[in-house]
């Protein structure tokens, strides 16, 4: 384990374990880099300067968008508008604000990095919680656990995810490169958007052009949707010379894939708990009690 400091992204802290290496930054308690045994990247890293597209962010306590940047929760309307240009709230409030980073530990064959952080009430959000992100390196990859708990005295609505950008051959910042990678997907359901990338209607992927159930090539496919009904624990992004496993876990009953705009450098494939504007819809919206924990885990490896 190694640390330093960047003046944009705070303590830089650096875990080993079974040949992998991983950064993850006080900012965010983000996953800046994720090495592979044989050296290559498994996500797009995030350089020195500020982060680019929420690579590697953590999105609680509400992943993706919130329409119109408004939500009503127990009869109180709230405006936690982050979005300006579509006009929502978006990807939470965690990304950007320093976490606690705990002294790594020694695990079975690799390393273990609790991050902390008290999410204390604020407008648009008047709720209370407590965020605990263990990542752990070790020879079966990157394994991780996002634990909320609810510290106030009411009810707090409560979702999460995690914006990565998985690489297949590590081919890091090359554009059109994913027009060379094929997608595994065990997904029966998909969500179509509005201009405002807001759900408004469920279609079962079953004959459509987003069936990605067995293998199939990304070479002209362009993705910015949620996929639901999850049939299996594994998404498999593959290349010629290899690829990315992310298995999903505990918590995890969407997945939100993103093949980065125009650019194609990378394919966000985001775990999340809830779709987006759960806090609108009530889909799979968690309403912790006081007390109340909720648990999302999910784990990347290299093929």
């Amino acid at each position: 384990m190694t640390t330093d400091f960047s003046p944009v992204h705070g303590a830089l802290v650096t875990l080993t374990g079974g040949g992998y290496t991983a950064q993850i930054s006080e900012v965010g308690a983000n996953l800046n880099r994720l090495l592979a045994p044989c050296g290559r990247d498994l996500v797009l890293s995030v350089g020195p300067g500020l982060r680019e597209g929420y690579r590697g962010s953590i999105l609680a306590p509400w992943p993706n968008r919130i329409a119109d940047g408004v939500y009503n929760f127990e009869g109180e309307q709230h405006l936690p508008l982050t979005e300006p240009k579509l006009g929502n709230a978006s990807h939470g409030l965690v990304a950007w604000v320093p976490w606690h980073l705990g002294e790594p530990v020694e695990v079975d064959g690799g390393q273990q990095l609790t991050c902390s952080l008290y999410l204390y009430p604020q407008p648009g959000y008047p709720f209370s919680l407590s965020l605990e992100l263990i990542y752990t390196l070790t020879r079966e990859g990157l394994h991780v656990v996002l634990t909320a708990q609810n510290r106030g005295k009411t009810l707090a609505p409560y979702a999460a995810g995690f914006h990565h950008y998985l690489l297949a051959e590590g081919q890091a910042e090359t554009e059109g490169v994913i027009d060379r990678w094929s997608l595994e997907l065990p997904a029966t359901r998909y969500l179509e958007t509005d201009h405002q990338m807001i759900p408004v209607a469920e279609h079962p992927v079953a004959g459509s052009a987003l069936d990605f159930c067995v293998e199939r090539p990304l070479a002209g496919v362009s993705l910015d949707h949620g996929f639901g009904g999850l049939r299996g624990a594994t998404v498999t992004l593959r290349g010629s010379d290899g690829g990315t496993l992310l298995t999903l876990g505990e918590g995890a009953k969407w997945v939100q894939v993103y093949t980065d705009g125009p650019s194609r450098r990378g394919v966000a494939v985001e775990p999340m708990s809830a779709p987006a504007n759960a806090f609108a819809t009530g889909r799979d919206l968690e309403r912790l009690v006081p007390g109340q924990q909720h648990r999302l885990t999910w784990s990347l490896r290299a093929l």
